[in-house]
């Protein structure tokens, strides 16, 4: 297997047990068990378990937003009201977590008692999500579609 390919597989799999079974209850021993490789194919694409989990949230935070620029293309927002184009934008975020339920348990598993490393990515893709959405409703402003003055 060529290793881009594995090293999807690797994600795959990870992904699965992490959304089965949250980050504290999947070991690296399942994922490898799972995948049916060497505990030292492992290593050759990823430094340990954080790595993993950190490679899955921006490998997901990469794809969310390829999916929003090719939603973005197929419409023309400027004939959207500005509740249309909110309502455009969460339907759009919403769709891409209902297509992915492994990625969205994973998502509704995150919270208090991670790793400070994984919250400190968390938090990262969190500030980039925010100031997307920032800049579209600067954009929006700009372009007449919402209020100058609006306090967003």
């Amino acid at each position: 297997m060529k290793a881009d390919k594995r090293r999807k597989m690797l994600l795959s799999r990870a992904k699965k047990l992490f959304s089965k079974r949250g980050y504290y209850q999947t070991q690296i021993s399942d994922i490898i068990k799972d995948a049916g490789i060497a505990r030292g194919t492992l290593y050759q694409y990823f430094k340990n378990k954080d790595d993993i989990f950190i490679t899955l949230l921006e490998t997901a935070y990469e794809e969310w937003h390829a999916s929003a620029e090719k939603e973005m293309e197929r419409v023309d927002v400027r004939a959207l009201s500005p509740r249309e184009y909110v309502q455009f934008r969460l339907r759009n975020t919403l769709s891409f977590y209902a297509k992915d339920p492994e990625l969205s348990n994973i998502m509704l598993r995150m919270g208090i008692g991670l790793p400070k490393n994984l919250v400190a990515v968390i938090d990262r893709l969190d500030k980039e999500i925010i100031d997307e959405m920032s800049g579209e409703i600067g954009w929006a402003r700009k372009h007449g579609m919402l209020k100058k003055d609006l306090d967003v």
